[in-house]
């Protein structure tokens, strides 16, 4: 009986990504050759003992694991390494913003609707954002929906709500 061994062949190789800190990332390759085969994952020519699939998932990332990463494919006929693909990793999004911030006073129990516009005039038109009943005599509350850094003016009136 005649064994032919096939080498591993790689036929689809692990692409890069950028992620996010905090985030995850994950790529793999596809190989062909005689079974079994072994994978064994390296970053910047650091073997990572945890790295033997074909596919590798980084969570929870941070900065130490931006860098290059490749994988050598192996059977008892062979190795044979994939090409590299690089992690990097952004810093995550922080955006310190300033949203208007409203007080209002008035009975408890009683109904409103808070409603904004661009533009006082005559003939503005006031759009709705909210209703709200006021829980105690004196209320707060926070428009997230805009930051005043990067928005025009908005300007606010409470409206009874019968």
């Amino acid at each position: 009986i005649l064994t032919v061994l096939a080498p591993p062949v790689i036929s689809s190789q692990p692409v890069g990504t950028v992620a996010s800190w905090g985030g995850s990332a994950s790529f793999g390759v596809n190989a062909q050759g005689t079974p079994p085969l072994s994978y064994g994952w390296n970053r910047d020519g650091e073997v990572l003992s945890w790295g033997t699939n074909s596919t590798l998932t980084l969570t929870s990332l941070d900065f130490t694991n931006a860098g290059n990463y490749w994988v050598t494919v192996t059977n008892l006929d062979g190795s044979t390494n994939s090409t590299t693909a690089s992690v990097v990793i952004l810093r995550a999004g922080l955006h310190l913003g300033l949203h208007p911030f409203l007080t209002f006073a008035s009975d408890v129990g009683k109904c409103f609707r808070i409603e904004y516009t661009t533009d006082v005039s005559p003939t503005n038109s006031w759009i709705p954002l909210t209703n709200l009943t006021l829980t105690t005599p004196i209320q707060e509350w926070l428009d997230t929906n805009v930051d005043v850094f990067l928005s025009s003016t908005r300007f606010y009136r409470l409206v009874p709500i019968p």
